[in-house]
């Protein structure tokens, strides 16, 4: 739907097509917001505002994240889920450097370390050959370190690295790229620091004690 075009006509696409949400897309083709049955009645019926004369572009999501249609599934599931800019995806490729991130409205992050997906590992069950675990080696500025599920990898002091997906429809052995979660944690080291001066605190009272009672 266009973004000039009222919420009314909106909601009765809605119903027709028996969907909870439409794609907005401007003039130029590109996709510019989502407008869903909560945005038209949180935003719109809520607010007092009229749907036969509320423009789309009032009441939509703007910040959404799009992908073609021929974006394997693992890859875009990569890019879904984000918190905010304390969580981000990046999708590490075979033979490739990046230094991107993204976060939950599909902004760029720059990373202050190079990425890159040098193997990957996958142990399937003998039972049903199902995943049982899976493990990426990866290089962060040419170092090779190792991330597997559930097992992080501490980039920075504030970033650790998570691996959340993978390319599934590739053989085991030729998997093109992995999805990496990177949790910031700014809050770590100031508080690391605030620990350090507390103890140091308390250290220098219980020694002006002691040499108080010698």
């Amino acid at each position: 739907i266009h973004p000039e075009e009222t919420v009314s006509v909106a909601a009765r696409m809605l119903e027709r097509s028996n969907i909870g949400a439409l794609p907005v897309v401007g003039n130029d083709g590109r996709m510019c917001g989502l407008l869903t049955d909560r945005d038209i009645v949180t935003r719109c019926l809520a607010a007092g505002r009229s749907p036969s004369t509320t423009p789309v572009r009032a009441v939509m999501t703007t910040g959404v994240v799009s992908a073609p249609p021929d974006m394997e599934v693992g890859l875009a599931a990569g890019l879904m889920g984000s918190a905010d800019m304390k969580d981000l995806r990046c999708i590490a490729l075979r033979g490739q450097e990046t230094r991107t991130a993204y976060d939950k409205k599909g902004r760029i992050n720059a990373l202050p370390y190079a990425v890159e997906l040098k193997d990957f590992r996958v142990e399937r069950s003998e039972a049903d050959h199902s995943v049982v675990q899976y493990e990426a080696a990866i290089a962060l500025d040419g170092e090779r370190i190792s991330i597997s599920v559930n097992n992080p990898h501490a980039a920075t002091w504030q970033d650790k690295l998570y691996l959340v997906s993978y390319d599934h429809n590739a053989p085991d052995d030729g998997t093109t790229y992995c999805v990496l979660q990177i949790v910031r944690q700014p809050w770590q080291a100031p508080m690391c620091l605030g620990i350090t001066l507390l103890l140091c605190g308390v250290g220098g009272m219980l020694l002006s004690k002691i040499q108080a009672k010698q």
